[in-house]
C-alpha cells in the first residue's frame, strides 16, 4: 500500500485522525460514527499504511473520553499495526482522574500517546493544570499532540513554552497553528527541539506553509490528514505534489515526513 516515489517504496503513517462515537444509552441502539473498520477501509482505499487515531470531540460525556478511548483501544487490538491509538484526556475531570485515565489507556491498554484539545475541552495552557499529564507522558515515553491555532488557548508559542519544560516528551503541534499562527508554530519549533509540526488542515498557501516547514526542517514535520474530516489523498497530495516544487524535498525527505519521523517519535525502527 505504500507510495512509490523515485523508485522507492514510502510508508505512509498519518499522525492525525479521529475515531469514535456516542455512548449508547438505555433504549438506544449502539451508534458508532467512525469505527476501526471504517478507518481501515478508508486507509486501504487511499494507500495509507497506519494512522494515529484519537477520539472526536463532540461526543465526550461529562468531560470524559473513556468510552471512545476504549473503542480505539479495541480497534488497535483488532487491527494491529494499522491503528495507533492516542488517548484523549480532558484535565477538567481533575488531576487524579486524568492521571488514572492515562495509566489505564497507556499502561494497561497499550495506547501510544496523549491528545489534548484546549479549545473544545475548555482548559488553559497552564503548567499547573498540564504538568501531571506531561509527567505521565515522560514516564511512559509517549508523545503529546495538541490542537494548535490562533487563539490564546491554542497558541503555539505557549505550547512551545510548555514543551520546553519537558524536553524528553515529544510534543506535536496539530495543524501547525492552522493558517494565521503557522509563523508562531515555526518560531516555537525552531527554538524547542522536542516540538513537531503536523501538517493537517493547513491550507495550501506557499507563503504560509512552506516557510514554516523549511524553518523547522523536515526531520520535525509530520504528515497528518484530520481524517475523516479531510480526505487522506488531499493531504498527501499537499505534500507530495504541491510542496515539493517549493521545498526541493526528495524521496528521502518525504519518507521521513510521511511516516519515518513519527515512527522515530514512537520508538520504532525506521
Amino acid at each position: 500500500m505504500s507510495l512509490r516515489l523515485e523508485g522507492e517504496s514510502i510508508e505512509i503513517i498519518d499522525a492525525h485522525t479521529h475515531m469514535g462515537g456516542r455512548k449508547p444509552r438505555e433504549g438506544r441502539t449502539h451508534f458508532n460514527s467512525f469505527s476501526g473498520d471504517d478507518m481501515v477501509k478508508s486507509m486501504d482505499e487511499a494507500g495509507v499504511d497506519a494512522t494515529v487515531s484519537f477520539p472526536m470531540g463532540e461526543w465526550s460525556t461529562e468531560n470524559d473520553y473513556s468510552y471512545q478511548n476504549d473503542l480505539i483501544a479495541d480497534a488497535m487490538q483488532k487491527h494491529p499495526g494499522r491503528i495507533l491509538g492516542f488517548c484523549r484526556i480532558n484535565p477538567n475531570v481533575g488531576q487524579k482522574a486524568a492521571c488514572a485515565s492515562i495509566d489505564r489507556f497507556v499502561k494497561e491498554r497499550g495506547m501510544r500517546g496523549i491528545k489534548l484539545h484546549p479549545e473544545i475541552d475548555h482548559f488553559m495552557l497552564d503548567e499547573r493544570i498540564l504538568g501531571p499529564i506531561f509527567d505521565k507522558a515522560r514516564d511512559y515515553r509517549v508523545p503529546v499532540i495538541f490542537h494548535s491555532g490562533n487563539t490564546a488557548n491554542t497558541d503555539p508559542l505557549t505550547i512551545g513554552h510548555l514543551a520546553a519544560q519537558y524536553p524528553q516528551v515529544p510534543v506535536i503541534l496539530g495543524h501547525m497553528g492552522l493558517i494565521d499562527a503557522t509563523k508562531k508554530a515555526a518560531l516555537a519549533a525552531s527554538k524547542v527541539t522536542n516540538l513537531y509540526l503536523e501538517t493537517s488542515v493547513v491550507s495550501w498557501m506557499s507563503h504560509h506553509f512552506v516557510p514554516a516547514v523549511m524553518k523547522v526542517g523536515y526531520e520535525r514535520v509530520l504528515y497528518g490528514s484530520d481524517h475523516p474530516y479531510n480526505p487522506f489523498q488531499m493531504e498527501i497530495n499537499k505534500l507530495v505534489k504541491y510542496a515539493v516544487p517549493y521545498t526541493g524535498w526528495t524521496a528521502k525527505e518525504l519518507k521521513a515526513i510521511l511516516g519515518g519521523n513519527l515512527k522515530r517519535i514512537l520508538g520504532e525502527s525506521r
